[in-house]
């Protein structure tokens, strides 16, 4: 979600109750991990989840799609 999102469930979210709490995490990778990121996925053990497929031209409709329909993997624009 984006920033706002994340920081309103962070803060009304022990209010509103739901007994799940949210932190928050920030990350800056190093050479190192993304060598070891890149391994992975070359090993075949890191497999990215489409959900969707558009082109370039239905930017709009991708658009909509990930805010309405709550995809379960990545949306994917092709050139």
């Amino acid at each position: 979600g984006s920033m706002g999102q994340i920081f309103r469930a962070m803060l009304l979210g022990p209010v509103m109750g739901g007994g799940k709490k949210a932190i928050a995490l920030s990350a800056v990778p190093s050479g190192e991990d993304l060598t070891a990121v890149a391994g992975m996925i070359e090993a075949g053990e890191v497999c990215p989840v489409i959900d969707a497929t558009y082109p370039l031209a239905e930017i709009a409709a991708a658009m909509r799609y990930l805010e309405k329909e709550h995809p379960r993997g990545k949306v994917i624009l092709t050139l």
